[in-house]
């Protein structure tokens, strides 16, 4: 990382300029070390960031002998976070591996400005779109998936996608007993509420086998029902908990490449899609939809499933702009 210019410590700053500092003790060069929506490989140097904003952030790097892995963070103005660089495990780890005399030693050397050569600036250009691609994530959206603040988070494979997780069985099956071990998001599973949905409308003695088909054939022309469903069971009626999944799974995807949660993605977009009573109903929601879906269109690179991601585009404009606005 290239230092920005500016005031020679974080004591000489303004406290409006100062922001928060991520501080990693002995990284190991060349790390494939990223902070949102930039990464970087670092040098010899390398030992963390300053200039953090307040808010939620993801960290996330690979020493390039296996797959990144990464984790949430939430800055307060002006905090300092240090975290240990785990040699056996070649990680970032979730445990502080310093003795209590060091870590005040190395605070004070923080606050004073003795570490500043070695921390990078964040790149506050890029603040923006980090806000954009992440302003619906809270931390019950983590914990929704089995996560948590400083939890590491292994990107997963098609192993990881789980075939059920309605029932608060499953949901501690899945959860490691121990905070800091690292985890898989875990998802909402669409494909089995689906199968729910259909079921409980075939077996529904107050329904005959004509209105049973009709609304069979409604559920597959228009999916707002089974949208409807996912918000009440998973997402407790907040639509804004919604849009916050799509951002934790595309964020999840693109920066440390995980299989579950492309498919995650590509599920929800496409249920939203194809839920157009519920698209033009609620155009509030609708609006906060494509204004996300085109922030992640943005920060998408033009190889990744361009021809997929504009289909499901102009569905959503088709829907909202000639049935919405138009009629």
């Amino acid at each position: 990382m290239e230092q920005r210019e500016g005031p020679a410590t974080l004591e000489q700053q303004q406290p409006q300029q100062r922001g928060g500092v991520l501080y990693i003790t002995d990284p190991p060069p060349t790390l494939d070390f990223g902070i949102d929506c930039m990464h970087y490989e670092t040098g010899a140097k390398f030992r963390g960031v300053s200039m953090v904003p307040k808010g939620l952030h993801f960290v996330y790097h690979s020493t390039g002998m296996g797959s990144r892995q990464g984790f949430f963070l939430y800055f307060e103005k002006d905090a300092v976070v240090v975290k240990s660089w785990d040699t056996k495990n070649e990680d970032i780890s979730a445990q502080l591996l310093l003795p209590e005399a060091a870590l005040q030693s190395l605070l004070y050397s923080i606050h004073h400005g003795q570490e500043d050569q070695y921390l990078g600036p964040y790149p506050l250009q890029q603040h923006s779109s980090w806000l954009n691609l992440s302003n619906y994530m809270t931390l019950s959206t983590l914990q929704r998936a089995g996560l948590d603040f400083h939890t590491p988070i292994y990107p997963g494979d098609a192993e990881d996608i789980p075939a059920e997780l309605l029932s608060e069985q499953n949901k501690q099956a899945v959860t490691s007993y121990f905070p800091d071990q690292a985890r898989v998001a875990q998802f909402c599973d669409i494909k089995l509420l689906e199968a729910n949905v259909r079921n409980s409308i075939s077996t529904s003695p107050s329904l005959d086998s004509t209105a049973k088909a009709m609304e069979l054939s409604q559920l597959y022309l228009d999916n707002s029902t089974l949208l409807e469903n996912v918000v009440s069971q998973y997402f407790d009626n907040s639509w804004e908990e919604l849009l916050a999944e799509v951002q934790l799974s595309f964020m999840l995807f693109m920066l440390i490449f995980s299989y579950p949660a492309l498919e995650q993605w590509k599920a929800l977009v496409n249920l939203i899609c194809k839920s157009e009573r519920v698209l033009v109903s609620q155009p509030n929601f609708t609006s906060c939809f494509i204004r996300l879906f085109y922030e992640q269109l943005q920060y998408s690179p033009g190889d990744i499933s361009s021809f997929y991601i504009c289909i499901m585009l102009y569905c959503v404009l088709y829907t909202y702009i000639y049935r919405y606005v138009c009629l």
